[in-house]
């Protein structure tokens, strides 16, 4: 039988530096940052950022503002904007890269566009 398809969190709204929740108050972990000044298939350049999430129990909860201090400039919370795209509170536009399960581990990676002026 197969897998039931992943459906993508309408919301995640920070709950502690690295951390986030959905509306099901399922907590999401933000696994690594990746930065690029510009990506090639851009029209204009731009800073971007790609952010993996993984879905995580409680117990996993550790401080992650030690380790990754650059958490905070990611949103305080990302809404869906369409089946393929996020929308941040600070203005910043995000596309689904990929959302799968990889054996127990559900992974979200979320890709923002760059803004035109940076």
């Amino acid at each position: 039988m197969a897998a039931a398809p992943l459906i993508h969190p309408v919301t995640l709204i920070r709950d502690t530096p690295g951390y986030y929740r959905d509306e099901y108050h399922r907590l999401w972990m933000v696994l690594c940052l990746g930065f690029t000044s510009d990506h090639p298939i851009h029209n204009t350049p731009g800073a971007g950022i790609t952010v993996t999430l993984w879905r995580v129990e409680e117990c996993c909860k550790i401080p992650l503002s030690y380790y990754f201090p650059s958490v905070t400039c990611l949103p305080r919370m990302w809404q869906k904007y369409s089946y393929f795209s996020y929308s941040g509170t600070d203005s910043s536009f995000w596309i689904i890269e990929e959302h799968v399960r990889i054996g127990e581990v559900e992974q979200l990676v979320l890709q923002m566009e760059g803004q035109v002026g940076l």
